[in-house]
Formats: C-alpha cells, sequence, structure tokens
C-alpha cells in the first residue's frame, strides 16, 4: 500500500477552511431560523439537539463551536440575556413592552369597593361589607382585602349569632 503524498492530494487546506466556513454559515442561518420560532428564548443545549435533527449530517461538537458565540457573531439580531439562553433582539422589545402593560395595569385595592359591594348586595352573604387591603394590621398577610358581617335581620324568627 503506497501512502499518498501530499503534493498529491486534491484537497487543499484552502479547500477544507472554504468548506468549514460553509458548514459554520449553514449552522448558524438554521439557528436564526429556530431563534425566529422561539420568541421566548432556546438554550444552548435545546438549540444544539434542533439543529441536529435538522440536518443529521453536522457533528455536535461542529455545531456547538457555530453556536457557541451567536450573540457576537450576530450582535444586532442575537442577544444572551441569561447563561446558555439565546433570544432574538426583536423579542426581548416585544418583552420590554408586555412588562410596561403589566405594570399599568390596575392595582388589585381599586377592586376591593366592588367587591365589598357584591358580596352584600349579588351574593348576599352578608349585611355588611368594608374594603380593607393592603398591610393596615402590619403584617402582609394578617389582613383580609374585605370584611363582612353577617347579622340577622330583627324581623327573622330564628335569631343566628352575629357571623364575621
Amino acid at each position: 500500500m503506497e501512502i499518498a503524498e501530499v503534493s498529491d492530494l486534491d484537497v487543499t487546506r484552502e479547500d477544507v477552511t472554504v468548506k468549514q466556513k460553509s458548514q459554520q454559515e449553514r449552522i448558524r442561518k438554521t439557528a436564526l431560523k429556530i431563534l425566529e420560532s422561539n420568541p421566548e428564548g432556546i438554550r444552548f443545549a435545546d438549540l444544539q439537539k434542533a439543529i441536529k435533527a435538522g440536518d443529521d449530517s453536522l457533528n455536535l461538537n461542529s455545531i456547538a463551536g457555530a453556536i457557541s458565540n451567536l450573540q457576537e457573531i450576530f450582535k444586532r439580531k442575537v442577544e444572551k440575556p441569561s447563561r446558555g439562553l439565546f433570544r432574538l433582539r426583536k423579542f426581548s422589545k416585544m418583552e420590554e413592552e408586555s412588562r410596561r402593560a403589566a405594570a399599568t395595569a390596575p392595582k388589585e385595592e381599586r377592586f376591593y369597593p366592588s367587591f365589598a359591594d357584591w358580596i352584600k348586595s349579588e351574593l348576599e352573604d352578608v349585611t355588611e361589607a368594608i374594603p380593607l387591603g393592603g398591610k393596615r394590621f402590619g403584617v402582609k398577610w394578617g389582613t383580609p382585602d374585605v370584611i363582612g358581617k353577617r347579622v340577622s335581620k330583627p324581623s327573622d324568627i330564628i335569631q343566628s349569632p352575629v357571623e364575621i
């Protein structure tokens, strides 16, 4: 068996480098497509598995090498909000908007008076209801939102004890 010399081979070092670069570009394009379909972001290992599932001819180590620094290669497109999590920047803007919307959501205390009125008028569970809420008694969970009192009417034949 004769060993071929380097000069006899058809493949040059430049050809190998070009082939590796095209494979990395293919992996990165696939990664961007996967990130596009995951607005909440995707973990590194899950991204690696998804790319491998899409193209079985790729080596896991090649995939890992190509996507490990996506946030640096695509600075304007990809961000890494936490360790091992990749997300497209356009989705983080949408998340910021939803956080702002949540911050402007009505406060719970606004509903206490209407709830007190509802359990008194509609439900007829109590005869008197007062909205409290907050930390009026000093402890966060020590204060009920609404407190109600049920007293028998003077016209009731059977008088029941007062219930709070």
